[in-house]
C-alpha cells in the first residue's frame, strides 16, 4: 500500500479499517464518470485517487484471487499509473480499464 497517499482524506476514508464494511469498489466506481468532466487537474487528482483505492483493495484480495487475477490486476493498475502520468490521458481508456479492475477484484468477494 502506498503510504503517502493515505494523508489524503479521499484515499484515507476509502482505506480506512473503520470503512471495511463499506463497499470501496462501489465509491470508486462512481467516481469514473466524473473523470470524463473535469478539468486536466481534477483528472489527474481523480485517477490518482482511484489507482490507490485499487491498490488498497487488490491488498485486500490478495488472498481471495487467484495468481492470474492478481496479475491481471496488477498489469491494469501499472497501465492506469501511466494513463494518469500521460501528458493528455484519455479518460475513456482509463475509465475501461478501472471498470474492468473493479470487476475483477468484485469477483474475489465472491470467491
Amino acid at each position: 500500500m502506498n503510504q503517502p497517499a493515505l494523508r489524503d482524506p479521499l484515499v484515507s476514508r476509502l482505506v480506512s479499517p473503520a470503512t471495511a464494511s463499506f463497499d470501496q469498489l462501489a465509491v470508486l466506481g462512481q467516481m469514473l464518470p466524473d473523470i470524463e468532466t473535469t478539468t486536466r487537474g481534477g483528472q489527474v487528482y481523480m485517477m490518482r485517487k482511484i489507482v490507490d483505492g485499487l491498490e488498497a483493495e487488490l491488498g485486500r484480495r490478495t488472498d481471495a484471487l487467484a495468481d492470474i487475477g492478481q496479475r491481471r490486476v496488477r498489469r491494469l493498475l501499472n497501465d492506469l499509473r501511466k494513463q494518469a502520468a500521460r501528458l493528455a490521458p484519455v479518460p475513456s481508456q482509463f475509465t475501461d480499464e478501472a471498470e474492468l479492475a473493479i470487476a475483477l477484484l468484485r469477483r474475489a468477494e465472491h470467491a
